[in-house]
């Protein structure tokens, strides 16, 4: 999954592309779900690990580090859409399905249950469930567990416990946190951490 917000756009685009343009142009078209080859993803998440290990630092050359990662990184998901044009069939999203995403990826670290979105967007719990796995694949309750995990891999570049990482990104306890870190990386969060340190 890719989000971003319209500033990051702006940014990334360093006032020379329009990537919002781009994006809305394929978003017209109803054209959400493209896919990356194994090795062009593992590529993409490399480079985007590589600036969020780098997102504390503000110096110049830091910034120019960064863009020298998200120029490939742009250059890969654009490819992908343009070659993915004429084979990748349209997909039809309803406006509230693309409503609750946003909204999920804004307040993921917030209690979110599917009743409390259905009563918040004004839709059934079965209408949410079934139209929301048929727009990305995932069930909410997965879909929030993702976000969470990935926030809180993002979390694991500072030194900041392990415990604490779990709160902030939205756990209620450790062993909810262990179960979906697990489950969405293959390893323990202490196991992660590890790796990360052994590569520095």
């Amino acid at each position: 999954f890719l989000y971003t917000s319209g500033g990051t756009l702006k940014l990334l685009g360093l006032q020379q592309i329009d990537l919002i343009g781009m994006l809305t142009e394929n978003a017209r078209k109803q054209r959400f779900l493209f896919s990356l080859s194994p090795e062009q993803a593992q590529t993409c998440a490399a480079l985007m690990q590589a600036v969020q290990k780098n997102s504390e630092h503000i110096s110049p050359w830091d910034r120019c580090s960064d863009y020298s990662r998200i120029l490939p990184f742009l250059q890969t998901v654009l490819e992908v859409i343009q070659t993915s044009a004429h084979v990748q069939p349209a997909v039809s999203v309803q406006p509230v399905m693309q409503q609750i995403l946003i909204y999920i990826n804004e307040h993921f670290t917030e209690p979110l249950t599917l009743a409390d979105l259905s009563h918040r967007f004004g839709v059934s719990m079965s209408s949410l469930s079934h139209d929301f796995f048929r727009y990305i694949h995932h069930s909410v309750y997965d879909y929030i567990l993702y976000r969470r995990v990935m926030y809180a891999r993002q979390m694991m570049f500072d030194d900041e416990s392990i415990s604490d990482i779990c709160y902030k990104c939205g756990f209620q306890n450790y062993s909810s946190f262990l179960r979906a870190f697990r489950k969405v990386t293959g390893i323990s969060p202490s196991a992660f951490r590890k790796k990360l340190a052994s590569k520095l």
